[in-house]
């Protein structure tokens, strides 16, 4: 599952449902500062896609805030490495 946005397929964040998790992927460039916020966190990352260039955590049933947090800014750093802009379309 992929993400549109004004009708048009950004799919710089994707889902994979699965039977009790989602796996989120991020498609970002692979960076000791990304590896170390994730690894630090309490989220739960697999391998990182080098092929496609994705992170990739799988999401349970419920968040911290502080897992939050980290999901949020890995969203927005995939939307400003996918479309080259530092704010999301309207705001």
């Amino acid at each position: 599952i992929g993400l549109k946005v004004n009708n048009s397929s950004m799919n710089f964040v994707e889902f994979i449902p699965k039977k009790g998790h989602v796996i989120m992927l991020f498609k970002i460039p692979q960076t000791n500062e990304r590896d170390e916020l994730i690894d630090e966190s309490t989220l739960e990352q697999m391998k990182y896609d080098s092929s496609w260039k994705y992170y990739r955590i799988r999401i349970g049933t419920a968040l911290t805030d502080t897992e939050s947090e980290i999901v949020k800014s890995l969203v927005q750093q995939a939307y400003r490495e996918y479309t080259g802009l530092d704010h999301a379309p309207g705001v």
